[in-house]
């Protein structure tokens, strides 16, 4: 059978398939010309809640087989499961609740959303986890976790209307910010100070 825990981590988003299984709900035709492009309905939106978070034993932190070992163990919710590799964690969690997410906007350094929920929640953000990227609820920061092999997750309190915004902040680029404008005081300085010698 189909192993579910590689859907959850988003590598079957592309098939080579029988024609059988292209022509039943799954999948939209998208493009039919010289060759047909369909589109497969049921993926996972690039941002979501989740029901369940799971966290791995405190020794078994980035292990990529323990990861995948916790995904298939629960294969049969994988799509609102996140499986997560935090110092943070606070054990196995369920969410639940109303909750809805509005306003999603989507740039190449920038992601937000806003939110209500009645209850705590977790969003998973199906992008590549990568050092850099950072979350703000209603500009407090928050903790960005890897979840379910590759991708992003984090906690958001209860509220209703909650701005989020997830910005890529490297430390490299606030550390060239910072030498730029030690360069640029630093001409400024000398500048004034040869007009000050004449």
């Amino acid at each position: 059978g189909k192993d579910n825990a590689f859907d959850g981590v988003g590598w079957a988003g592309f098939y080579w398939d029988n024609y059988e299984a292209l022509t039943n709900k799954t999948y939209k035709i998208i493009y039919n010309g010289e060759m047909n492009i369909y589109e497969r309905k049921d993926l996972l939106p690039r941002l979501h809640f989740v029901d369940k978070t799971v966290c791995l034993p405190n020794d078994d932190k980035n292990d990529f087989a323990n990861v995948i070992g916790l995904m298939r163990k629960n294969a049969s919710t994988i799509r609102k499961t996140a499986v997560r590799e935090a110092a943070n964690c606070d054990g196995n969690k369920i969410y639940s609740g109303q909750r809805i997410m509005t306003n999603q906007k989507y740039g190449d350094q920038d992601i937000s959303f806003t939110y209500s929920a009645k209850t705590d929640q977790y969003v998973v953000l199906q992008d590549a986890y990568y050092p850099g990227w950072n979350v703000y609820i209603n500009g407090k920061k928050g903790v960005i976790d890897p979840v379910n092999v590759t991708f992003r997750g984090f906690k958001v309190p209860a509220g209703e209307n909650i701005y989020v915004e997830i910005k890529y902040q490297p430390l490299s680029f606030l550390l060239g910010l910072l030498i730029s404008s030690a360069g640029i005081g630093l001409a400024i300085y000398m500048v004034r100070s040869k007009q000050e010698i004449r």
